[in-house]
Protein backbone atom coordinates (compact mmCIF):
# COMPACT_ATOMS: atom_id res chain seq x y z
CA UNK A 1 0.00 0.00 0.00
CA UNK A 2 0.75 3.59 -0.66
CA UNK A 3 2.33 5.39 2.66
CA UNK A 4 2.06 9.33 2.48
CA UNK A 5 4.58 11.56 4.06
CA UNK A 6 3.98 14.97 5.20
CA UNK A 7 6.20 17.49 3.08
CA UNK A 8 8.87 18.51 5.70
CA UNK A 9 8.89 22.07 4.47
CA UNK A 10 5.39 23.02 4.37
CA UNK A 11 2.82 23.52 7.28
CA UNK A 12 0.27 22.62 5.65
CA UNK A 13 -0.40 18.57 6.11
CA UNK A 14 -0.19 16.28 3.22
CA UNK A 15 -4.16 14.14 3.79
CA UNK A 16 -2.16 11.63 5.79
CA UNK A 17 -0.61 13.94 7.82
CA UNK A 18 -3.80 15.82 8.47
CA UNK A 19 -4.90 12.62 9.85
CA UNK A 20 -2.27 11.24 11.51
CA UNK A 21 -1.92 8.40 10.63
CA UNK A 22 0.10 6.08 12.46
CA UNK A 23 1.87 4.93 8.96
CA UNK A 24 0.34 1.95 6.47
CA UNK A 25 0.01 -1.55 6.80
CA UNK A 26 2.55 -3.13 4.80
CA UNK A 27 1.80 -6.82 2.78
CA UNK A 28 2.85 -8.53 6.14
CA UNK A 29 0.89 -6.70 8.58
CA UNK A 30 -2.32 -8.60 7.68
CA UNK A 31 -1.04 -11.69 8.25
CA UNK A 32 0.97 -10.81 12.30
CA UNK A 33 -1.35 -12.28 13.60
CA UNK A 34 -16.30 2.65 43.44
CA UNK A 35 -18.97 4.29 42.91
CA UNK A 36 -20.49 5.11 39.90
CA UNK A 37 -23.09 6.79 37.62
CA UNK A 38 -24.37 5.57 34.48
CA UNK A 39 -24.72 7.07 31.04
CA UNK A 40 -27.90 7.30 29.97
CA UNK A 41 -26.88 7.42 26.27
CA UNK A 42 -29.87 8.14 24.70
CA UNK A 43 -30.04 12.49 24.48
CA UNK A 44 -27.29 12.93 22.23
CA UNK A 45 -28.04 12.77 18.16
CA UNK A 46 -25.85 11.36 15.48
CA UNK A 47 -25.68 12.84 12.27
CA UNK A 48 -28.69 11.90 10.59
CA UNK A 49 -30.77 13.20 14.04
CA UNK A 50 -31.50 9.70 15.32
CA UNK A 51 -30.46 9.27 19.16
CA UNK A 52 -26.96 7.22 19.81
CA UNK A 53 -27.08 4.48 22.82
CA UNK A 54 -24.69 2.51 24.20
CA UNK A 55 -24.52 -1.58 23.59
CA UNK A 56 -24.79 -1.56 27.20
CA UNK A 57 -24.80 0.99 29.59
CA UNK A 58 -21.32 2.24 30.99
CA UNK A 59 -20.22 2.91 34.68
CA UNK A 60 -19.28 5.91 34.81
CA UNK A 61 -16.97 7.37 37.60
CA UNK A 62 -18.83 9.39 40.18
CA UNK A 63 -16.24 11.69 41.54
CA UNK A 64 -16.50 15.22 40.72
CA UNK A 65 -13.99 17.00 38.61
CA UNK A 66 -13.89 20.18 37.82
CA UNK A 67 -14.12 20.86 34.12
CA UNK A 68 -12.00 22.88 31.57
CA UNK A 69 -12.71 26.76 32.42
CA UNK A 70 -13.48 27.29 28.33
CA UNK A 71 -14.91 30.84 28.11
CA UNK A 72 -16.02 32.74 25.41
CA UNK A 73 -13.48 35.11 24.10
CA UNK A 74 -15.64 36.72 21.34
CA UNK A 75 -17.22 35.92 17.64
CA UNK A 76 -15.30 37.08 14.50
CA UNK A 77 -16.48 37.56 10.99
CA UNK A 78 -15.51 35.85 8.45
CA UNK A 79 -14.67 37.06 5.17
CA UNK A 80 -15.20 35.92 1.73
CA UNK A 81 -11.77 34.73 1.63
CA UNK A 82 -11.97 32.21 4.58
CA UNK A 83 -10.19 34.58 6.56
CA UNK A 84 -11.29 36.09 10.23
CA UNK A 85 -10.90 39.92 11.74
CA UNK A 86 -8.61 39.99 14.89
CA UNK A 87 -9.36 39.04 18.22
CA UNK A 88 -7.90 40.10 21.21
CA UNK A 89 -7.51 37.46 24.18
CA UNK A 90 -5.56 38.23 27.46
CA UNK A 91 -3.11 35.98 28.96
CA UNK A 92 -2.77 35.96 32.48
CA UNK A 93 0.71 35.28 34.15
CA UNK A 94 1.97 32.00 35.34
CA UNK A 95 -0.29 29.81 33.38
CA UNK A 96 0.16 25.82 32.62
CA UNK A 97 -1.55 26.52 29.07
CA UNK A 98 -3.68 28.40 27.10
CA UNK A 99 -6.20 26.34 24.81
CA UNK A 100 -7.92 28.17 22.15
CA UNK A 101 -11.09 26.24 20.20
CA UNK A 102 -13.36 27.84 17.22
CA UNK A 103 -16.34 26.38 15.91
CA UNK A 104 -18.75 28.04 13.48
CA UNK A 105 -21.65 30.07 14.51
CA UNK A 106 -23.78 29.58 11.79
CA UNK A 107 -23.58 28.69 8.14
CA UNK A 108 -24.75 25.56 6.61
CA UNK A 109 -23.85 22.41 7.93
CA UNK A 110 -22.26 20.33 5.11
CA UNK A 111 -20.05 23.53 4.11
CA UNK A 112 -18.86 23.85 7.07
CA UNK A 113 -17.95 20.10 7.90
CA UNK A 114 -15.41 20.45 4.62
CA UNK A 115 -13.92 23.29 6.51
CA UNK A 116 -10.61 22.96 8.27
CA UNK A 117 -9.81 25.81 11.18
CA UNK A 118 -6.53 26.71 11.14
CA UNK A 119 -4.86 29.48 12.45
CA UNK A 120 -3.26 32.65 9.95
CA UNK A 121 -1.90 34.66 12.44
CA UNK A 122 -0.62 34.63 16.30
CA UNK A 123 1.21 37.76 18.02
CA UNK A 124 1.95 38.28 21.36
CA UNK A 125 1.87 42.51 21.67
CA UNK A 126 3.86 43.15 24.62
CA UNK A 127 6.54 40.49 23.97
CA UNK A 128 6.53 41.66 19.96
CA UNK A 129 6.78 37.89 18.66
CA UNK A 130 4.64 36.11 15.93
CA UNK A 131 4.22 32.91 17.26
CA UNK A 132 4.13 31.77 13.81
CA UNK A 133 5.83 31.70 11.08
CA UNK A 134 4.84 33.54 7.59
CA UNK A 135 3.04 31.04 5.44
CA UNK A 136 6.55 30.74 3.12
CA UNK A 137 8.72 31.13 5.75
CA UNK A 138 10.92 27.74 7.50
CA UNK A 139 9.44 26.45 10.64
CA UNK A 140 11.84 26.99 13.78
CA UNK A 141 12.42 25.01 16.69
CA UNK A 142 10.72 28.19 18.72
CA UNK A 143 7.50 28.40 16.36
CA UNK A 144 4.77 27.17 18.61
CA UNK A 145 2.61 24.33 16.25
CA UNK A 146 -0.33 24.12 14.91
CA UNK A 147 -3.04 21.65 13.08
CA UNK A 148 -6.17 22.57 11.05
CA UNK A 149 -8.40 20.59 12.27
CA UNK A 150 -11.57 19.86 10.53
CA UNK A 151 -14.79 21.12 11.27
CA UNK A 152 -13.86 22.90 14.48
CA UNK A 153 -10.14 24.53 15.81
CA UNK A 154 -8.30 23.29 18.76
CA UNK A 155 -5.15 25.32 19.64
CA UNK A 156 -2.99 24.54 22.79
CA UNK A 157 0.23 26.68 23.85
CA UNK A 158 2.51 26.19 24.59
CA UNK A 159 4.43 23.41 22.84
CA UNK A 160 7.53 24.13 21.79
CA UNK A 161 10.54 23.29 24.47
CA UNK A 162 9.63 27.07 25.95
CA UNK A 163 6.48 28.31 27.87
CA UNK A 164 4.56 30.76 26.20
CA UNK A 165 5.79 33.82 28.33
CA UNK A 166 7.99 34.19 31.48
CA UNK A 167 7.73 33.55 34.98
CA UNK A 168 5.35 36.81 36.11
CA UNK A 169 4.65 37.77 32.40
CA UNK A 170 1.33 38.84 31.76
CA UNK A 171 0.55 39.75 27.81
CA UNK A 172 -2.19 39.85 24.95
CA UNK A 173 -2.59 37.60 22.22
CA UNK A 174 -3.93 38.87 18.85
CA UNK A 175 -5.11 35.97 16.63
CA UNK A 176 -6.94 35.98 13.00
CA UNK A 177 -7.93 32.61 11.45
CA UNK A 178 -8.38 30.97 8.13
CA UNK A 179 -10.98 28.49 6.83
CA UNK A 180 -9.07 25.99 4.12
CA UNK A 181 -10.36 23.58 2.39
CA UNK A 182 -9.59 20.44 4.13
CA UNK A 183 -9.10 17.81 0.84
CA UNK A 184 -7.07 20.92 -0.68
CA UNK A 185 -5.55 22.27 1.73
CA UNK A 186 -6.01 25.52 0.03
CA UNK A 187 -7.92 29.23 1.59
CA UNK A 188 -11.62 28.50 1.51
CA UNK A 189 -13.64 31.60 -0.08
CA UNK A 190 -17.30 31.61 -0.55
CA UNK A 191 -17.05 30.98 -4.32
CA UNK A 192 -16.58 27.57 -3.73
CA UNK A 193 -18.45 27.13 -0.32
CA UNK A 194 -20.83 29.92 -0.95
CA UNK A 195 -23.28 28.60 2.64
CA UNK A 196 -20.04 28.66 5.25
CA UNK A 197 -20.05 30.63 8.27
CA UNK A 198 -20.19 33.91 8.43
CA UNK A 199 -19.02 34.03 11.83
CA UNK A 200 -16.46 32.24 14.31
CA UNK A 201 -17.09 31.49 17.88
CA UNK A 202 -13.92 31.61 19.97
CA UNK A 203 -13.29 29.98 22.94
CA UNK A 204 -10.46 30.10 25.07
CA UNK A 205 -8.82 28.14 28.43
CA UNK A 206 -6.11 28.45 31.05
CA UNK A 207 -5.40 27.60 34.03
CA UNK A 208 -2.30 28.47 36.41
CA UNK A 209 0.73 26.17 37.23
CA UNK A 210 0.55 23.71 39.59
CA UNK A 211 2.66 24.09 42.75
CA UNK A 212 4.35 20.97 42.19
CA UNK A 213 5.92 19.32 39.10
CA UNK A 214 4.86 15.91 38.50
CA UNK A 215 7.45 13.49 39.49
CA UNK A 216 7.70 9.48 39.23
CA UNK A 217 6.06 9.59 43.35
CA UNK A 218 3.56 12.23 42.23
CA UNK A 219 2.54 12.13 38.66
CA UNK A 220 0.04 14.48 36.98
CA UNK A 221 -3.11 12.22 36.12
CA UNK A 222 -4.63 11.40 32.69
CA UNK A 223 -7.85 9.48 32.63
CA UNK A 224 -9.02 7.29 29.89
CA UNK A 225 -12.33 6.59 29.30
CA UNK A 226 -13.39 3.57 25.92
CA UNK A 227 -15.58 2.30 23.14
CA UNK A 228 -15.09 -1.49 21.93
CA UNK A 229 -16.54 -1.80 18.86
CA UNK A 230 -18.31 -5.62 19.14
CA UNK A 231 -16.73 -6.28 15.43
CA UNK A 232 -13.45 -5.15 16.18
CA UNK A 233 -12.09 -8.57 17.73
CA UNK A 234 -11.36 -6.89 21.07
CA UNK A 235 -13.40 -7.59 24.54
CA UNK A 236 -12.90 -4.85 27.54
CA UNK A 237 -9.94 -5.01 28.97
CA UNK A 238 -11.54 -6.53 32.02
CA UNK A 239 -12.16 -9.47 29.96
CA UNK A 240 -9.43 -9.48 26.88
CA UNK A 241 -6.06 -9.90 28.08
CA UNK A 242 -5.00 -9.09 24.97
CA UNK A 243 -7.02 -5.00 25.19
CA UNK A 244 -5.69 -5.32 28.98
CA UNK A 245 -1.68 -6.30 28.11
CA UNK A 246 -2.70 -2.86 25.46
CA UNK A 247 -3.30 -0.80 28.05
CA UNK A 248 -0.51 -1.82 30.27
CA UNK A 249 1.63 -0.86 27.49
CA UNK A 250 0.53 1.95 27.21
CA UNK A 251 0.13 3.16 31.26
CA UNK A 252 4.21 1.85 30.99
CA UNK A 253 4.79 4.69 28.51
CA UNK A 254 2.96 7.57 30.33
CA UNK A 255 4.36 6.07 33.82
CA UNK A 256 7.78 6.78 32.10
CA UNK A 257 6.69 10.45 31.18
CA UNK A 258 5.67 11.18 35.07
CA UNK A 259 1.91 10.87 33.81
CA UNK A 260 -0.27 7.75 35.34
CA UNK A 261 -2.93 6.97 32.76
CA UNK A 262 -6.02 4.89 33.92
CA UNK A 263 -8.81 3.35 31.73
CA UNK A 264 -11.50 4.48 34.25
CA UNK A 265 -14.49 3.23 32.29
CA UNK A 266 -15.15 1.50 29.23
CA UNK A 267 -18.29 -0.49 27.16
CA UNK A 268 -19.03 -1.79 24.41
CA UNK A 269 -21.10 -0.71 21.15
CA UNK A 270 -22.21 -2.47 18.13
CA UNK A 271 -20.59 -3.27 15.01
CA UNK A 272 -19.05 -0.41 13.25
CA UNK A 273 -17.68 -2.10 9.94
CA UNK A 274 -15.04 -0.43 8.44
CA UNK A 275 -14.76 3.00 8.47
CA UNK A 276 -13.37 4.41 5.19
CA UNK A 277 -13.11 8.48 4.88
CA UNK A 278 -10.68 11.29 3.55
CA UNK A 279 -9.51 14.47 4.92
CA UNK A 280 -12.88 15.19 6.01
CA UNK A 281 -13.44 13.07 8.79
CA UNK A 282 -17.15 12.65 7.99
CA UNK A 283 -17.58 8.99 8.29
CA UNK A 284 -16.11 9.42 12.16
CA UNK A 285 -18.98 11.98 13.20
CA UNK A 286 -21.65 9.28 14.12
CA UNK A 287 -18.56 7.39 16.31
CA UNK A 288 -18.04 10.75 17.95
CA UNK A 289 -21.50 11.19 18.60
CA UNK A 290 -22.07 7.67 20.24
CA UNK A 291 -18.55 8.29 22.42
CA UNK A 292 -20.48 11.46 23.82
CA UNK A 293 -23.24 9.64 24.54
CA UNK A 294 -21.82 6.58 26.21
CA UNK A 295 -19.22 8.18 27.74
CA UNK A 296 -19.94 11.67 29.17
CA UNK A 297 -22.06 11.91 32.68
CA UNK A 298 -23.35 15.48 31.79
CA UNK A 299 -22.52 18.14 29.56
CA UNK A 300 -18.84 19.76 31.30
CA UNK A 301 -17.77 16.04 31.49
CA UNK A 302 -14.87 16.41 29.11
CA UNK A 303 -11.64 15.89 31.02
CA UNK A 304 -10.64 12.70 29.88
CA UNK A 305 -9.45 11.21 26.36
CA UNK A 306 -11.84 9.06 24.71
CA UNK A 307 -11.09 5.98 22.78
CA UNK A 308 -13.07 3.94 20.17
CA UNK A 309 -11.81 0.56 19.81
CA UNK A 310 -12.76 -0.27 15.91
CA UNK A 311 -12.08 -3.13 13.08
CA UNK A 312 -10.81 -1.53 10.27
CA UNK A 313 -9.59 2.33 9.09
CA UNK A 314 -8.78 3.47 6.21
CA UNK A 315 -7.42 7.10 4.99
CA UNK A 316 -8.94 7.53 0.97
CA UNK A 317 -7.03 10.25 -1.19
CA UNK A 318 -7.35 10.69 -4.79
CA UNK A 319 -6.14 7.16 -6.43
CA UNK A 320 -5.31 5.39 -3.09
CA UNK A 321 -6.34 4.14 0.28
CA UNK A 322 -4.25 3.63 3.30
CA UNK A 323 -4.84 1.40 5.64
CA UNK A 324 -4.05 2.90 9.06
CA UNK A 325 -3.69 1.16 13.06
CA UNK A 326 -4.91 4.50 14.67
CA UNK A 327 -5.89 7.37 14.03
CA UNK A 328 -6.56 11.33 15.64
CA UNK A 329 -8.20 13.87 13.73
CA UNK A 330 -7.42 17.04 16.08
CA UNK A 331 -4.17 17.41 17.48
CA UNK A 332 -4.92 18.14 20.42
CA UNK A 333 -7.89 16.88 21.05
CA UNK A 334 -10.89 18.03 23.09
CA UNK A 335 -14.04 16.15 23.39
CA UNK A 336 -17.42 18.06 22.83
CA UNK A 337 -20.17 18.64 20.97
CA UNK A 338 -18.83 20.77 18.60
CA UNK A 339 -15.34 19.71 17.95
CA UNK A 340 -16.18 16.73 16.21
CA UNK A 341 -14.67 14.47 15.28
CA UNK A 342 -11.76 14.53 18.31
CA UNK A 343 -11.41 10.98 19.61
CA UNK A 344 -8.56 8.69 19.97
CA UNK A 345 -9.67 5.77 17.39
CA UNK A 346 -7.25 2.29 17.62
CA UNK A 347 -7.75 -0.01 14.40
CA UNK A 348 -6.86 -4.01 15.34
CA UNK A 349 -6.27 -4.12 11.23
CA UNK A 350 -9.26 -6.97 10.73
CA UNK A 351 -9.89 -5.52 7.20
CA UNK A 352 -10.53 -9.13 5.83
CA UNK A 353 -13.78 -10.26 5.46
CA UNK A 354 -13.71 -13.71 6.82
CA UNK A 355 -15.96 -14.05 9.20
CA UNK A 356 -13.78 -13.84 12.10
CA UNK A 357 -11.87 -10.04 13.13
CA UNK A 358 -9.12 -10.35 15.31
CA UNK A 359 -6.14 -7.81 16.08
CA UNK A 360 -3.56 -8.47 13.39
CA UNK A 361 -0.84 -7.08 15.83
CA UNK A 362 0.70 -8.28 19.12
CA UNK A 363 -0.53 -6.41 22.47
CA UNK A 364 2.44 -4.71 22.75
CA UNK A 365 2.15 -3.16 18.94
CA UNK A 366 -1.47 -2.28 19.58
CA UNK A 367 -0.37 -0.87 22.95
CA UNK A 368 2.40 1.39 21.39
CA UNK A 369 -0.05 2.22 18.68
CA UNK A 370 -2.90 3.34 21.53
CA UNK A 371 -0.24 5.62 23.76
CA UNK A 372 1.03 7.30 20.22
CA UNK A 373 -2.87 8.57 19.38
CA UNK A 374 -3.15 9.89 23.32
CA UNK A 375 0.38 11.89 22.32
CA UNK A 376 -1.53 12.76 19.48
CA UNK A 377 -4.42 14.06 21.25
CA UNK A 378 -2.11 15.64 24.03
CA UNK A 379 -0.67 17.54 20.99
CA UNK A 380 2.30 15.81 19.94
CA UNK A 381 3.13 15.37 16.34
CA UNK A 382 5.07 13.27 14.51
CA UNK A 383 8.56 13.25 15.75
CA UNK A 384 10.38 12.54 12.10
CA UNK A 385 8.64 15.21 10.30
CA UNK A 386 8.97 19.44 10.65
CA UNK A 387 6.46 19.58 12.49
CA UNK A 388 7.12 17.71 15.52
CA UNK A 389 11.08 16.79 15.55
CA UNK A 390 11.64 19.88 17.92
CA UNK A 391 10.62 17.67 20.30
CA UNK A 392 12.48 14.21 20.07
CA UNK A 393 15.03 14.05 21.78
CA UNK A 394 17.01 10.42 23.05
CA UNK A 395 17.72 7.72 21.42
CA UNK A 396 14.52 6.10 22.74
CA UNK A 397 12.55 8.84 21.95
CA UNK A 398 10.46 6.89 19.14
CA UNK A 399 7.04 6.27 20.30
CA UNK A 400 5.77 9.15 18.19
CA UNK A 401 7.07 8.21 14.95
CA UNK A 402 4.74 8.04 11.73
CA UNK A 403 6.26 4.43 11.65
CA UNK A 404 5.85 3.12 15.03
CA UNK A 405 2.63 0.56 13.89
CA UNK A 406 5.39 -1.49 11.88
CA UNK A 407 8.24 -0.49 15.04
CA UNK A 408 10.69 -3.69 15.20
CA UNK A 409 12.11 -3.03 18.95
CA UNK A 410 9.52 -2.17 21.04
CA UNK A 411 11.86 -1.47 23.76
CA UNK A 412 12.79 2.10 22.60
CA UNK A 413 9.59 3.73 22.18
CA UNK A 414 9.09 6.32 24.78
CA UNK A 415 8.15 9.58 24.58
CA UNK A 416 11.10 12.18 25.20
CA UNK A 417 11.33 14.47 28.02
CA UNK A 418 10.40 17.78 25.83
CA UNK A 419 7.16 15.43 24.23
CA UNK A 420 6.33 14.78 27.74
CA UNK A 421 6.48 19.00 29.06
CA UNK A 422 4.36 19.29 26.00
CA UNK A 423 1.82 16.54 26.98
CA UNK A 424 1.51 18.06 30.48
CA UNK A 425 0.17 20.95 28.95
CA UNK A 426 -2.59 19.83 27.54
CA UNK A 427 -6.23 20.68 29.82
CA UNK A 428 -6.76 17.32 30.55
CA UNK A 429 -3.97 16.29 32.51
CA UNK A 430 -5.04 16.84 36.44
CA UNK A 431 -2.62 17.71 38.97
CA UNK A 432 -0.51 15.06 40.74
CA UNK A 433 -2.05 14.28 44.28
Amino acid sequence: MLCLVRPAATLWPSLLALALALGCADDSALDDASDTQTSAGSDELGETGEALGCERPVELPDGAVDPVPWQLAGEVALADDGSTATLAIEIPADQRYLAIRTSPVDGDEADNAQLCHDLLEAHLIAADRSLIPDEDAPLTDTDQRRFAGPGAGVFAFSNTLEPLLPPGAEDTLELRLQMRNCIAGTEASRAFFPDMATQLRVEVASEPQWSEAPKPDAPARLAARMLVAEDSGWGLSADDPAMAEAWAVAVERFAAANIELSLEAEGTTGAVGTLSYDATMLALRELHGEALACLRGAEDDERFVPVVAVPCVYLETPGSSSQLFGHNPHVPGVFDETTNPSLVVLAAGACLDDGSPEPVKTPTAHGLILAHEIGHYLGLHHSDVSLGEHLATGPEATLMRSDISMASDPSSAYFSTPQAEVMLRHPDLREPL
